[in-house]
């Protein structure tokens, strides 16, 4: 992302805030990209060639590019329950009907001009990381099955793992 000239510095997260307020589902990636004043931008380049090159440059599978403002998509999805501007909800008791039907309306709406992206999401289809040790492995290296699962408790929800301390503050790390 950085490598797009007009980009003036990226920075992201993932996940969400810790409070009960904040929308965003545990699972969203978040980047923020700020852009360098349009004064600063190539000759003849639009917001509409930056998204199209950002568009290249970023293509994660399972995951689909909504270029929108942050404060708004909060907005949006504390009223909506949705990430983009505009959405279809589909509803109804039959979790995997209500998929095929979003892949087929997401098949149909790719084509028509003027959608910049479409994505469908797979309610039935649950999203999962197995992590499958190798425990022979772990015991050559003295690696306890405790300490594998501390570690990757760590890489996946985080957690403290110490603190420091600031004059009579101290906050956790």
């Amino acid at each position: 992302i950085a490598q797009v000239p007009e980009v003036e510095r990226v920075f992201g997260k993932a996940g969400r805030a810790d409070t009960a307020t904040d929308p965003a589902p545990l699972t969203m990636l978040e980047t923020t990209i700020q852009l360098k004043p349009e004064a600063e931008w190539r000759d003849g380049v639009t917001i509409q060639d930056i998204i199209a090159e950002l568009d290249a440059t970023v293509q994660v599978p399972g995951i689909t590019n909504a270029w929108v403002q942050p404060i708004k998509t909060r907005i949006d999805m504390l009223s909506t329950g949705l990430k983009t501007p505009l959405g279809l909800k589909i509803a109804g008791p039959d979790l995997a009907e209500i998929q095929q039907l979003g892949q087929t309306i997401e098949q149909e709406l790719a084509d028509v001009a003027g959608i910049a992206s479409v994505y469908a999401e797979r309610p039935a289809a649950g999203r999962y990381i197995e992590i499958q040790p190798d425990l022979a492995r772990a015991a050559r290296y003295n690696v306890s099955q405790a300490e594998l699962q501390r570690v990757i408790q760590f890489a996946i929800g985080g957690g403290r793992i110490d603190e420091t301390v600031e004059g009579t503050e101290r906050y956790p790390i």
